[in-house]
């Protein structure tokens, strides 16, 4: 049998264009006369797969932007520690929230956050203000467990970089590498927002 060909199995249902003479049909395995094309194209060498990426990124910033309006009808609780400037910054932010507060205690902010109406309320901690991790993630897990439907944000200044993709939901819905601005902080927001909806 020639390497350009396979046989296919075919399906009891057949389709009109398509006439079945046995159960095995002979079809070319690449149609595409294209299918081989090296995944960087173009005199200036940029990878295909990062301009889909930066795609998709581009229309879902476009998403989250549309849904920002949602911010005015939310709460924003803030745990700040150590990372000078985080408080001016949300200070900014927190104009555009129907409520801002931000605490330096860890339990009066963890407590602010567990009774918050779950929907409605963005909890934003700076992680490094909770010290190492294996004593920050039993607290997140519970608060999680407790309110399940709060939007949590990480901020650290350990990360390497922002995910917003809500992979690690058991503590946060998107997590921000530190030093951030307002609009990168902004963005975190939305898309954790965003993929606490999903979520629930």
């Amino acid at each position: 049998m020639s390497r350009l060909q396979r046989n296919l199995p075919f399906s009891q249902f057949s389709f009109d264009e398509f006439q079945q003479t046995s159960n095995y049909r002979v079809a070319n395995a690449w149609r595409n006369p294209d299918a081989h094309i090296p995944l960087r194209g173009g005199l200036d060498g940029i990878n295909v797969s990062d301009q889909l990426f930066d795609t998709f990124d581009k229309k879902m910033d476009d998403r989250i932007q549309n849904e920002s309006g949602t911010m005015s009808h939310m709460d924003l609780i803030l745990l700040h520690g150590k990372n000078l400037g985080l408080g001016s910054i949300f200070d900014r932010i927190g104009s555009e929230f129907r409520a801002y507060d931000m605490y330096r205690s860890k339990s009066l902010a963890f407590s602010a956050a567990s009774q918050g109406t779950g929907h409605k309320t963005v909890f934003a901690v700076d992680l490094d203000a909770l010290g190492y991790v294996d004593r920050a993630l039993p607290k997140l897990i519970r608060l999680r467990k407790r309110n399940p439907l709060l939007t949590v944000l990480i901020l650290s200044s350990h990360f390497n970089r922002d995910d917003l993709s809500g992979e690690r939901a058991a503590i946060a819905d998107a997590s921000i590498k530190l030093p951030s601005n307002a609009s990168g902080i902004m963005r975190g927001i939305g898309y954790a927002v965003h993929n606490a909806h999903k979520r629930n």
